[in-house]
């Protein structure tokens, strides 16, 4: 069974996206309520707006130049911040629930971009690779150091 691809649009209205096993792309200048998935990448595109929250469990995340107004949460999940990217309500990586849903080797990899701002509390549950921007505006950072980076990309990047 394949993997469920969800895309919300501009111009059509959009209560909400949820999917268990599957991506989910909110595309240039959408909006939506929220965005939810289990084991899924979640994509936030120029211009598009989340009004709550963008959660998962395992996927990537990556807000390019979007707007998120509840926040980030996920467990497992890579997230990326770039562009003129604005996140209220903070982020949370969620500790393991007593097991992992991925096999994933390494930690998550946190990337805050140049221009982008979260604001909020970054909590972080579990050990993660956090990578901040020089030119990044973020709230208070719990669980975890931030790697300051100038330039456009971070050192892992390289």
């Amino acid at each position: 069974m394949a993997a469920v691809k969800i895309h919300v649009v501009a111009g059509q209205p959009a209560e909400g996206a949820s999917t268990v096993n599957g991506s989910i792309t909110v595309n240039e200048d959408a909006h939506t309520s929220y965005v939810k998935a289990v084991n899924g990448d979640l994509t936030v595109k120029e211009g598009a707006v989340v009004s709550g929250a963008l959660t998962n469990v395992n996927g990537k995340i990556s807000v390019q130049a979007g707007h998120i107004g509840g926040g980030i949460r996920t467990v497992e999940g890579d997230i990326s911040i770039l562009g003129a990217a604005h996140v209220d309500g903070g982020i949370l990586v969620e500790k393991h629930g007593g097991f992992r849903m991925s096999h994933r080797s390494s930690d998550p990899i946190i990337t805050i971009g140049p221009g982008a701002e979260v604001r909020g509390e970054l909590r972080f549950e579990h050990k993660v690779q956090l990578y901040v921007s020089d030119h990044a505006s973020i709230g208070t950072v719990t669980g975890a150091t931030a790697v300051t980076f100038s330039g456009d990309n971070p050192p892992y990047a390289h």
